[in-house]
């Protein structure tokens, strides 16, 4: 058989292989080793070069009593006969010896290499996917800080850098963050470059890394295995989480180390000939987490990490009492603002807090607040020049808050739905990259006119830059509940719990959908619990306990009946499920209990309805279905105080009922 069939792999291949590994086998995570080859396009010079251009100054510093050639110089000073300048990356360690006798002078020649370094688009994906993903540990060879700058820039949390070998046992399993093991160690301590010290490896790190391979799988990117060191354990290591993925140059020939071979061959690892680290880095990003990998979303994050930095700043000097900045202006004294969030303001229809900073910016002819400008607009007493006056605002002031009380005024007012449509598209056609408002406008055409295929492209156009939870959990159940695209929900559903790993109502949304979607009963178990052990998890005991009724598990879904009904607000659907179950067993008088309760929470759902009646009327109806399958009496009996309710009926539930126990409502906030 040959060597091609038993160790080559196609890129595609291997793509569909981490997309596969992403998806379905939840206990591998990659690791990324990383070399030279990695940093190239991030402007620092590959080990070969480097060793190459060290060669050949040694070569002109001995020229005074050299009478032979480069390489013939070289075979001598290395006792290799075969030795060519293609060989030069073999003997980087020796190279770096020879040339910097001093080893000073090479820590400081390194670092000049390294100044103008910027990590690289592939860099960048390689962020996202060890903040987002379970795929979250780098090793590498490299001193460089490409790692931690990019995930500066794209990612939400830090990485654990560990970056010297008496800190290796920090690079230990279970991780709570990203970890960059450097094992040669890092630039600015006294990095391992020369012939002893990168060919052997710390026992520190031997235990470190012989732990982490035991839990990751590695990818191997840039790595040309010329140093003894993390060649030498690869060969050794006795346990290693799957196989080894060896990605090499395609305009290079494949690896000639035979360490390397012996690697893929005790690890039945494959080779994979790729483009470039960059190339690839994008390729996989995309396998793995489509919806996060993008250049508008890359080039998004840089944008929001400057403009935050520069509103902080501003802020900050101002508050020093330096004035407006870029107008040296001493402000007066004045009173600290009101601590009402703009996301409460806009809820509750209340005229936005002046910020006196601003007032203070009027008084010397600055532009004024946005909040001024909604105050005005509001003071007009047209709908219509209000709605006019929004739009050609929104030229200047595309803030998240601005863009918010545009939506509520426009939502609440009185003009007919092809109307409304009209402004929310204008007001597209001028801020076409905004999130909240793509999300709005995707919610208006899905909700008013069911033109769910235009919706769905504003939701994704949304998704891309967009990563709140209330904004992942809505496109989740757009796809779920309208489009029925479950495979596409369910990526959000995991997005949201990624993005949001603290969050109840992440766990318990993707438990809901493995519930009554995927009849993943253990994987939902599994989540419910999770959600119960995090902050606020108590509220969670009624979808947990009506989950564990499905499971006919009644001894521990009583338990949690228990705990939920307890609470001060209790759930309708907690209620309804509760009393099924007991009717289930045959508990007639205290499924009674139960259905008393659940006609007084009725009734209070019902004059909620004056707020939300749409959404309020329906589930009262379908509830009160639920109530008539309970005690075999006419529904109409119950129906009659929420038809004479005075309120419009805009719609009614129809469908078939669901089957119960009813799945419980969603909740974005955890």
């Amino acid at each position: 058989m040959s060597e091609k069939i038993l160790y080559e792999w196609t890129e595609a291949g291997l793509l569909e292989e981490m997309q596969q590994l992403h998806q379905y086998r939840t206990d591998r995570r990659l690791a990324f080793i990383l070399g030279a080859g990695a940093s190239v396009s991030s402007k620092i010079p590959a080990g070969g070069y480097l060793a190459e251009k060290w060669l050949k100054e040694s070569y002109r510093r001995e020229q005074y009593n050299i009478t032979c050639s480069l390489e013939e110089w070289a075979r001598i000073t290395f006792g290799n006969h075969d030795f060519t300048l293609e060989d030069a990356a073999n003997y980087y360690p020796k190279i770096f010896d020879l040339r910097f006798r001093d080893h000073a002078s090479g820590f400081a020649a390194l670092e000049e290499a390294m100044r103008d370094a910027k990590p690289n688009i592939g860099y960048s994906v390689l962020a996202k996917i060890l903040d987002k993903t379970r795929h979250n540990v780098v090793v590498t060879t490299n001193f460089d800080n490409l790692v931690a700058d990019a995930m500066a820039i794209h990612a939400q949390r830090q990485p654990l850098i560990v970056g010297h070998e008496t800190l290796a046992h920090f690079a230990r399993p279970p991780l709570s963050r990203a970890l960059v093991a450097k094992i040669h160690r890092d630039l600015y301590l006294q990095p391992k470059n020369d012939t002893q010290s990168v060919n052997a490896m710390d026992l520190g790190w031997k235990n470190s890394l012989t732990q982490l391979f035991q839990h990751y799988t590695p990818l191997v990117l840039g790595y040309g295995g010329n140093d003894n060191g993390l060649i030498d354990f690869l060969k050794s290591a006795d346990q290693i989480n799957g196989t080894v993925y060896w990605c090499y140059h395609r305009a290079s020939e494949k690896p000639k180390n035979r360490d390397i071979y012996d690697v893929i061959s005790k690890h039945k690892g494959v080779f994979v000939a790729i483009e470039s680290f960059d190339d690839f880095m994008i390729k996989l990003g995309q396998a793995l987490m489509p919806e996060h990998i993008s250049i508008r979303r890359l080039i998004q994050d840089i944008d929001e990490r400057a403009k935050d930095q520069k509103e902080r700043y501003q802020n900050s000097w101002a508050d020093l009492g330096y004035g407006i900045a870029d107008q040296g202006i001493k402000p007066q004294p004045h009173e600290d603002n009101n601590a009402v969030s703009l996301e409460k303001q806009v809820k509750l229809n209340k005229n936005p807090i002046k910020n006196p900073k601003i007032e203070l910016n009027k008084t010397h002819g600055i532009e004024q607040d946005w909040g001024d400008v909604v105050q005005k607009i509001r003071s007009e007493p047209d709908i219509t020049t209000q709605l006019e006056q929004y739009l050609t605002a929104l030229k200047r002031f595309n803030q998240k808050g601005f863009v918010l009380y545009f939506m509520q005024d426009l939502d609440s007012c009185a003009l007919p739905d092809n109307e409304k449509e009209k402004y929310y598209r204008r007001a597209h056609s001028l801020l076409s990259a905004n999130s909240v408002l793509l999300m709005r406008f995707a919610k208006f055409l899905s909700q008013h006119s069911a033109r769910h295929d235009e919706a769905e492209v504003l939701y994704k156009q949304a998704a891309e830059q967009d990563n709140t939870l209330d904004s992942l959990t809505e496109i989740a159940e757009f796809l779920d509940f309208s489009r029925k695209k479950y495979d596409q929900a369910e990526s959000y559903y995991r997005r949201c719990l990624e993005n949001h790993p603290d969050s109840s109502a992440a766990h318990i949304n993707l438990a809901g959908f493995m519930t009554y979607r995927r009849n993943n009963l253990d994987y939902a178990s599994e989540l419910y619990a999770q959600a119960l052990k995090l902050k606020e998890g108590e509220k969670n005991h009624g979808e947990y306990a009506s989950f564990k009724y499905q499971c006919k598990n009644y001894g521990v879904a009583k338990y949690h009946f228990g705990i939920a009904l307890e609470g001060k607000a209790v759930h309708v659907e907690t209620l309804v499920n509760y009393a099924c179950m007991l009717l289930t067993q045959k508990k007639e008088e205290s499924a009674q209990e139960a259905y008393e309760k659940l006609m007084a929470a009725l009734e209070r759902h019902v004059q909620a309805s004056s707020r939300n009646y749409t959404q309020s009327l329906a589930e009262t109806y379908f509830y009160l279905a639920i109530c008539h399958e309970l005690k075999k009496i006419k529904a109409q009996t119950y129906l009659e105080p929420v038809l004479n309710y005075p309120i419009a009926v805009k719609s009614k539930p129809h469908g078939k009922p669901q089957t119960l126990p009813i799945r419980c409502q969603r909740r974005r906030m955890g």
